[in-house]
C-alpha cells in the first residue's frame, strides 16, 4: 500500500489538518512502515487524495524538515531522513522552487553548499560590549519600536557607509528591512500583481523566484555572460513581453560568480528607461572582493527606476535579519506603507546595536578580515580546481564573492554528486536547483564561506575521487 493510501484527515476535528498529515507521517515513521530514504508523495498529489489546499501539505512537510525527519531536493521531491544525517532547509519559502542550503548538523560535515559565513568570525566579545553599552545608555527604551523607515541614527550611518562607496544617498531614501528576503516580498507586494512580467538571471538565487511566483507574476530567465546578462536574449524578450521589473545581482552573482561590465550595466539601464520597468539589485556580497570593488547600478547615474537591496546576512551575523534598501523617490511611501504592514518595523534593539558597530569604525576591520580570511580560501579552491582540470572539470575563478561555479565532466550529473559526497558527509550545492525551468545538471555550486582551509583540502579531494 503506498503512503498516501495510509494518511486520512479529519475536516471536523479541531486539530490543524497538516498537523493531522504530520503527526501520522511522524508515527509511521517510527513504526518503520516509512523507511528511510523514501520519497513522499508530491504535494500536489497528496493535496489532490486529501481533498485539501497544497499549502496544508507543504506545511506538514515543513514540520516533517523542522523536527530533522525529511528532507527536500529541489526538483527531485521531499525524502525521509536518511541515517546519520540531518538537512536543514534554507529559508525561502515558495509554493514548489525553494533553494535548499542543504545544511547538515554537525561539525564532522564539510559544507561547501551554505554561503553563511562561518561562526567563529562573529564580532561576538565586540557585540558583548556594545549590547552593555546600549542598555547603559537606554534602558528599558533600548527595546521600543523605531519607526518603519528604520532608526534614523542607522540610516544616517548607512548614507555614509554608501558615501564610502562612492554613492552619495539622502538617508530619506533608505529603508531598514529585516534581511534581503523580506525586501524582496515588499517589493513585489507593490510593484507586482497576477500575470506582471518579471525578468531573473539564468541561473539565479530561487528565494526570489519564489517570492515572484507566490504573486502570481510570469517570469522569464536571461541567460548569463561573463560580463552579465545576455543582452541580446534581454532586447528580444523586452521586445516581445511588457516587463514590470528586472531582479538582477550585479557584484559576484549567485551561483556564479559573475561581475557585470560597466558596459553590460549602462546599457541595461538605457534599456529600463526605454521600456520603463523597474531595476531590483541586489548586493549580497560586494564588500567581499579581491581586486577591486565592484561597482553599483548608482555609481552610473541616478535613475528613478533602481531598487538597491543591501544585505548584511553573507557578511555578517545572519541572525540579526538586518538589510537595507535605496529606494527611489515615487516608492518611498508605498514601499514604507508595505513594510509597516509587514512587521512594523526591524528590531530596534538591533539596529541600534549596528548602528554603534558602524560608527566605531568595526565595519572596515570586519570587512578588511574576512577578506583576508576569504581570499586564502579563494586561492586554495582554485588551487584544488586546477588539479581538476585533468578530470574535465571547468571554471572561471571569481574576482569576489562566496563561491565557486563549476562545470562537471561529460556524463556526470550535479545531483549524483550530491547524493555520493552526502554519503562522504560532504554537502554541495547541486546547480540543477538554481534554474526555474530546463535546469541543467553539469553544475555545482561550492562555497568557501562556511569552510576553513582544513576542510577545503579534505573535501575537495573526496571530490575529486567522487568524479571517478
Amino acid at each position: 500500500m503506498d503512503i498516501e493510501d495510509l494518511i486520512k484527515v479529519d475536516k471536523k476535528r479541531n486539530e490543524p489538518l497538516y498537523m493531522q498529515i504530520y503527526i501520522q507521517i511522524k508515527r509511521m515513521i517510527e513504526k518503520g512502515i516509512i523507511k528511510e530514504g523514501s520519497r513522499l508523495p508530491t504535494i500536489r498529489k497528496l493535496s489532490k487524495i486529501l481533498d485539501v489546499n497544497s499549502v496544508t501539505v507543504v506545511n506538514a512537510y515543513h514540520k516533517l524538515e523542522e523536527k530533522g525527519l525529511a528532507y527536500s531536493v529541489v526538483g527531485s521531491g521531499t525524502y525521509i531522513k536518511a541515517d546519520g544525517f540531518n538537512l536543514e532547509i534554507s529559508h525561502y519559502e515558495g509554493a514548489g522552487l525553494l533553494e535548499n542550503t542543504y545544511m547538515p548538523y554537525g561539525e564532522e560535515y564539510i559544507n561547501f553548499a551554505g554561503l553563511d559565513p562561518s561562526y567563529e568570525l562573529f564580532p561576538v566579545e565586540t557585540f558583548k560590549d556594545i549590547f552593555t553599552e546600549i542598555l547603559d545608555r537606554d534602558g528599558g527604551l533600548a527595546f521600543t519600536y523605531q519607526e518603519s523607515m528604520g532608526y534614523p541614527p542607522l540610516r544616517e550611518s548607512f548614507s555614509r557607509l554608501m558615501s564610502g562607496y562612492g554613492i552619495d544617498i539622502n538617508p530619506r531614501n533608505i529603508l531598514i528591512i529585516s534581511g534581503a528576503q523580506q525586501g524582496l516580498d515588499i517589493i513585489s507586494k507593490v510593484l507586482l500583481g497576477p500575470e506582471d512580467n518579471v525578468i531573473v538571471e539564468r541561473p539565479t538565487y530561487a528565494g526570489a523566484v519564489a517570492v515572484f511566483k507566490s504573486r502570481g507574476a510570469e517570469i522569464s530567465e536571461v541567460p548569463l555572460t561573463e560580463d552579465g546578462m545576455d543582452i541580446y536574449y534581454l532586447e528580444s524578450l523586452l521586445k516581445e513581453k511588457d516587463i514590470k521589473m528586472l531582479y538582477l545581482m550585479p557584484e559576484f552573482q549567485n551561483p556564479t560568480g559573475v561581475c557585470y561590465s560597466d558596459k553590460t550595466k549602462e546599457r541595461i539601464l538605457e534599456l529600463s528607461q526605454e521600456y520603463r520597468l523597474f531595476i531590483v539589485e541586489d548586493d549580497y556580497s560586494s564588500d567581499i572582493y579581491y581586486k577591486e570593488r565592484p561597482s553599483s547600478f548608482l555609481h552610473l547615474n541616478r535613475p528613478g527606476n533602481v531598487i538597491y537591496i543591501k544585505s548584511f546576512s553573507k557578511v555578517f551575523m545572519p541572525g540579526l535579519r538586518l538589510a537595507f534598501m535605496i529606494l527611489p523617490n515615487m516608492l518611498i511611501d508605498s514601499i514604507q506603507a508595505a513594510k509597516y504592514t509587514s512587521d512594523i518595523s526591524t528590531s530596534g534593539f538591533f539596529q541600534k546595536a549596528f548602528q554603534l558597530f558602524l560608527d566605531k569604525g568595526m565595519w572596515e576591520k570586519h570587512t578588511d578580515m574576512l577578506r583576508n580570511v576569504y581570499g586564502k580560501r579563494h586561492d586554495l579552491m582554485a588551487t584544488c580546481l586546477n588539479s581538476m582540470d585533468d578530470d574535465g572539470v571547468t571554471y572561471n575563478a571569481p574576482s569576489g564573492g562566496l563561491n565557486f561555479w563549476i562545470s562537471l565532466p561529460n556524463g556526470i550529473n550535479d545531483m549524483q554528486i550530491y547524493n555520493a559526497a552526502i554519503k562522504e558527509k560532504i554537502v554541495v550545492a547541486p546547480g540543477s536547483t538554481f534554474y526555474m525551468d530546463c535546469p541543467e545538471h553539469n553544475h555545482l555550486r561550492l562555497g568557501i564561506s562556511s569552510v576553513n582551509e582544513k576542510k577545503i583540502r579534505k573535501g575537495m579531494k573526496s571530490l575529486k575521487k567522487l568524479l571517478y
